[in-house]
C-alpha cells in the first residue's frame, strides 16, 4: 500500500496534507520513510516533516502486516510503528506509552491492509471487565490504578 492509501483506511483522508508534512515510521520495514531528524530512542521531542523540508508525496510504499498510527497530543508527534505479529502490536496498545497514556491522542491498528478497531479492557477491583473510554476518563491514572491486567480487545465487524 501506499502512504496516501495507508492515510485513507484509517479514516485520516480530511488530515491528508497535515498527515504528508508530519508522520513519520517507525520500525525496519519503513526505514525508508523515517525522518532522519527524529530518533525515537535518544530525544524526547517530535520534529514534523515540514520542519525540515521533507514532506512525503503519498506514493511511498509502505510495508507491514501490523502496523500502529499513534498520534501524541502534547508535541503534535505523528507516527506509523511497524510489528512483527499481533502480540507486539497489541503490547504496544496497552503500553505505559499506549492507549491508556494522557498523551497519547489516538491510535489506529492496521492489520493485513485494513482497519480494525479495538478497545482497551482492564480488570477492575471487582473482578470485572472494564472498558477504557478516552472520553470519559480523565484523568487517565484512575483507570489505570483502576484496572489491572490490560487487554486489547478486537472489534469484529
Amino acid at each position: 500500500m501506499t502512504v496516501e492509501e495507508l492515510i485513507s483506511i484509517m479514516g485520516y483522508e480530511e488530515h491528508k496534507d497535515y498527515l504528508l508534512s508530519t508522520m513519520d515510521f517507525i520500525g525496519y520495514r519503513n526505514e525508508h520513510l523515517k525522518n532522519k531528524y527524529n530518533d525515537f530512542r535518544r530525544q524526547f521531542y517530535f520534529i514534523g516533516r515540514h520542519q525540515v523540508g521533507v514532506t512525503l508525496t503519498g506514493e511511498e510504499k509502505v510495508f507491514g502486516d501490523y502496523l500502529l498510527f499513534d498520534t501524541d497530543s502534547h508535541d503534535e508527534a505523528v507516527f506509523v510503528e511497524d510489528f512483527d505479529d499481533l502480540k507486539q502490536l497489541e503490547e504496544a496498545i496497552i503500553s505505559g506509552a499506549g492507549y491508556t497514556n494522557p498523551f497519547t491522542g489516538d491510535m489506529v491498528a492496521v492489520i493485513f491492509g485494513g482497519r480494525q478497531p479495538f478497545e482497551v479492557v482492564g480488570i477492575n477491583e471487582d473482578d470485572e471487565e472494564e472498558v477504557f473510554d478516552k472520553c470519559k476518563e480523565m484523568p487517565i491514572p484512575s483507570f489505570n490504578e483502576r484496572c489491572g491486567h490490560l487487554k486489547v480487545r478486537w472489534k469484529l465487524g
